[in-house]
């Protein structure tokens, strides 16, 4: 019998003979992540340009319909323990439709960066408290 990790080697070979572009996958059973690929070694944030929108939208959509989310809440609602201490103006003001619609306000992009702090989760909502929404 083929182990997970056996499994998973086989999809990125398969992959790579494809020219396709997997950068990280992993396999869970029963809640415990049994095999992992990752291309790159450490955590890294890359511009996916839009292939991600589709995938998003269509999980938004769904969220909607079974009453998990709402387009007019706050992302200072939805993840409050990473809201600063001084959220600016318009942290408070970005909700979940601004960033379906790439409306938060947000100045520069993520993307590309070198320096460490970019690659944060608290850096990219300390940059989305200094901009105005339109």
């Amino acid at each position: 019998m083929r182990n997970d990790q056996n499994i998973l080697s086989e999809f990125v070979i398969d992959t790579l003979k494809q020219n396709l572009n997997v950068m990280y996958a992993q396999i869970w059973r029963e809640g415990t992540r049994t095999a992992e690929y990752k291309r790159m070694p450490v955590k890294t944030r890359l511009n996916t340009w839009s292939a991600c929108k589709g995938v998003v939208s269509c999980a938004a959509g769904i969220a909607m319909d079974e009453g998990l989310i709402r387009l007019d809440e706050k992302l200072v609602d939805i993840f409050p323990e990473s809201v600063p201490e001084d959220p600016g103006s318009n942290l408070p003001k970005v909700s979940l439709e601004h960033l379906l619609t790439m409306t938060s306000g947000l100045e520069n992009s993520l993307f590309f960066c070198d320096w460490e702090e970019r690659y944060t989760t608290q850096q990219a909502v300390d940059s989305v408290c200094c901009f105005e929404l339109p």
